[in-house]
C-alpha cells in the first residue's frame, strides 16, 4: 500500500527569518511612540481594564473567522473535483497561517505543497488562493465602505473584474499556463460561487470585526459597530498595501490613526490596536504553528509505522 511522503515544509534562510524578525518589531512602533510622549502608564493602564478574561471573546470570534473561510476554501476545491477528508484539510489549511508573518507568500506556498501531496495540482491550489484574495479584496472593501462610501464603487468594480474571469479564460492568446489557471480560476469565480463565498467571507471578517470592537468596549471605547467595521476593514487594507508580511506595522499604525481620528484617546487607541492584534493576527499564526507540528506528528508516526511493518 503506498504511502504519502511525509510533508517537507520550506525552510527559511537566516537572512530572511532574520528580516522577519526585524518587520515584526514594525507593530511595536506605536507602543514606542506611546511611551517616548509619556504615555506608557496611560496605556499599560487602558491594557490592565481589559481583565484576564477579557479576549476570551475576540479568540472565539477568530476561531469563527478562521472556520468560515476554511469553508469558503472548501467551495473552492469542491468547485474543481477535490474532496479531502475534512480533518485532514482543515489541519492543511490552518498551518499555512504558520508562515504568515514571512515574505513572498511562504504560507500560500506551503498550503499548496501540502495540498499537492493529496493530488491537488499547483493550478487548482494556485485558482482557490487567487479567488481567496478576490473575495477578501470585495468584502473588506464592503466593509470599509461603512466608514467611507465612496469605497463602495471599488467593491463593484472588484466584483466586476472577478466575473470577467469568464470571458478572459476563453481568449487563446494567453500561456498555457496562463489558460490553465485562468480556466480553473473561472469555476471559482462563477457568479454563484462567488456570491456563495461573499457571504462566507462577509460573515468571517465581520467576526473579527465584532472582535475588535468587542475590545474597544472592554477599554471604554463607545464606537457603533458599523463604524467599528469600517475602521478594522480600512485598516486591514492599509496593511494590505504595505510590503511587510501580515501587514505588521501598516495594520497598526492605520488603526490608531483611525480611532484616534473617531475621538479616541492615544493610549486608548494603542491598547485597541494591540489587543485585536494579538487576539487576531498572533493567534491565527499560533494555531498555524499548532496545527503545522500536528501534521508533521502524523506524517512521522505513519512513517514509523510503516518502517515497523
Amino acid at each position: 500500500m503506498p504511502v504519502a511522503p511525509a510533508v517537507a515544509m520550506p525552510k527559511l534562510p537566516r537572512s530572511v527569518r532574520r528580516a522577519v524578525l526585524l518587520l515584526g518589531a514594525g507593530g511595536l512602533i506605536a507602543v514606542a511612540f506611546a511611551a517616548l510622549h509619556g504615555h506608557w502608564d496611560a496605556l499599560c493602564q487602558a491594557c490592565a481594564r481589559i481583565g484576564p478574561y477579557g479576549l476570551l471573546p475576540a479568540l472565539g470570534l477568530t476561531l469563527l473567522n478562521l472556520q468560515l473561510r476554511f469553508a469558503r476554501w472548501q467551495l473552492y476545491l469542491r468547485a474543481q473535483g477535490h474532496a479531502l477528508p475534512r480533518l485532514l484539510h482543515q489541519l492543511m489549511f490552518v498551518a499555512g497561517f504558520a508562515f504568515a508573518l514571512t515574505p513572498a507568500g511562504a504560507g500560500d506556498a506551503s498550503r499548496a505543497l501540502l495540498l499537492r501531496r493529496r493530488g491537488v495540482r499547483y493550478a487548482h491550489s494556485a485558482a482557490a488562493l487567487l479567488s481567496e484574495r478576490v473575495s477578501d479584496l470585495l468584502v473588506l472593501l464592503l466593509l470599509a465602505a461603512l466608514l467611507h462610501g465612496w469605497l463602495l464603487a471599488a467593491a463593484l468594480g472588484t466584483a466586476a473584474l472577478a466575473l470577467s474571469a469568464t470571458p478572459l479564460a476563453r481568449w487563446r492568446g494567453w500561456p498555457r499556463s496562463v489558460r490553465r489557471l485562468l480556466r480553473q480560476t473561472r469555476r471559482c469565480l462563477a457568479p454563484r460561487l462567488l456570491l456563495r463565498a461573499s457571504v462566507l467571507g462577509i460573515a468571517a471578517w465581520g467576526a473579527e470585526a465584532l472582535a475588535f470592537h468587542a475590545i474597544g468596549l472592554r477599554l471604554g471605547l463607545t464606537l457603533p459597530l458599523s463604524l467599528a467595521a469600517g475602521v478594522y476593514a480600512l485598516s486591514l487594507l492599509a496593511g494590505a498595501l504595505s510590503i511587510a508580511p501580515g501587514g505588521v506595522g501598516g495594520v497598526e499604525l492605520a488603526m490608531v490613526a483611525l480611532l484616534m481620528g473617531c475621538g479616541a484617546s492615544l493610549p486608548d487607541a494603542l491598547a485597541v490596536t494591540l489587543l485585536t492584534r494579538v487576539a487576531t493576527l498572533w493567534f491565527t499564526v499560533a494555531l498555524g504553528g499548532a496545527a503545522l507540528a500536528s501534521l508533521r506528528l502524523a506524517h512521522s508516526g505513519l512513517d514509523a509505522a510503516v518502517a515497523r511493518a
